[in-house]
């Protein structure tokens, strides 16, 4: 398996075991350092941000974004970016492709399962993220009073996995 799916180390064909000593280590791998490797590949399958997006907030209109990127490659922000919506006052949303290709050229699902979000910048505001579907996540964003508000000209960073 390949992110952003997630995989065990059975997934990257078990633990690897020496057929013969190593010869020559510049050109040969253990098989214990391999296996530690693929391990730890795994278990970021399991905890890694799937995507990152920066965008700022306007008022009234779905927000601009500034950067985005994404495990299933770290494509030009006008290739697979996430669309931006607005569903009300200090309510945003990010939806993803529903599939998207790898850098192997494999069609994946996009399966997000939890997402964060700041507020970048001095002033006291709140954005909070959750996923709604597999493809998309919903910020609303407020002020200190908690009312939602939509932080015009306010940046927030979001990051989902």
């Amino acid at each position: 398996m390949s992110l952003p799916d997630t995989a065990t180390i059975d997934s990257y064909g078990g633990v690897k075991v020496n057929f013969g000593p190593i010869e020559d280590p510049t050109t040969d791998r253990d098989a214990a350092l391999a296996s530690d490797a693929y391990g730890d590949v795994a278990g970021m399958t399991q905890t890694a941000f799937r995507t990152f997006v920066r965008f700022t907030c306007a008022t009234g209109v779905a927000p601009a974004l500034a950067e985005h990127w994404a495990v299933w490659g770290n494509q030009p922000l006008t290739v697979t970016p996430p669309t931006p919506g607005r569903t009300g006052a200090g309510v945003f949303t990010m939806t993803w492709p529903a599939t998207t290709t790898d850098a192997l050229g494999v069609t994946r699902s996009t399966a997000l399962r939890s997402a964060i979000c700041s507020v970048e910048g001095a002033a006291f505001k709140f954005a909070q993220a959750s996923v709604i579907a597999p493809n998309v996540v919903q910020i609303d964003c407020g002020l200190i009073n908690g009312t939602h508000d939509d932080l015009n000209g306010v940046t927030l960073a979001l990051w989902a996995r």
